[in-house]
């Protein structure tokens, strides 16, 4: 094979570009991409049972900075009254469990979520609620703690308002998911508005939300 100038610049353009790729290939997870997009393999996930709703918070070489104030993990939970003492233990291997995860990452939001809920259970209200506004200030799409905040005051505290106030927050920020639509008719249902329940279920049947004729099929048994 002849040589000649331009055979030599082909090859040359063909090494660069095989040398690049592989060069790219190469790097670990979280290096920038060409785009400017910083590039991440293991993305903050954190799901839920209602529908598997989910938030993603992509990493970066920068400090991650929480908004508010961190809720205290040395907070002295309050217990209800009439817990045995199985209950009681489950529930203190739960608190201890979830706040040794945030012990070591104060960002695991699922683990927040899961503390909130084993303390309101506990009797706590007002730990999960500081806990909760906590969590819903740090994942602003995320509905999930809009929607237990609105379990919290609608049926542990019964104030309506600010429960209706959270149920709606929720559907605004996860508007395509069916549960929030579902939980928030059966809010109304609960506190004697039909009415309203009725309204919410059709708005959500309009907008074709995922799994919509779960609202048509509560919409007709009322």
């Amino acid at each position: 094979m002849i040589m000649n100038k331009n055979n030599l610049t082909i090859i040359v353009v063909l090494l660069v570009i095989i040398g690049g790729f592989w060069f790219w290939q190469s790097q670990p997870a979280g290096v920038v991409a060409p785009s400017g997009v910083v590039s991440s393999s293991t993305p903050f996930t954190a799901t839920t049972s209602a529908s598997d709703p989910k938030i993603e918070l992509g990493t970066s070489s920068a400090p991650r900075v929480t908004k508010g104030v961190v809720p205290n993990l040395g907070h002295q939970v309050v217990y209800k009254t009439g817990l045995t003492v199985e209950q009681k233990k489950a529930i203190v291997s739960s608190i201890e469990q979830a706040r040794g995860v945030l012990a070591s990452d104060k960002f695991n939001f699922d683990a927040w979520i899961d503390l909130a809920n084993v303390t309101s259970g506990a009797g706590d209200d007002n730990y999960a609620i500081e806990i909760l506004k906590f969590v819903s200030l740090n994942t602003p799409k995320w509905a999930l703690p809009e929607s237990n905040l609105g379990m919290i005051y609608g049926y542990h505290i019964h104030d309506n308002t600010t429960a209706e106030s959270h149920f709606r927050i929720a559907l605004e920020r996860e508007p395509n998911v069916a549960y929030y639509w579902i939980q928030t008719a059966q809010f109304f249902i609960d506190i004697d508005n039909e009415a309203e329940a009725r309204r919410v279920l059709q708005t959500g049947i309009n907008k074709k939300v995922t799994d919509y004729q779960r609202l048509e099929q509560m919409l007709k048994s009322l």
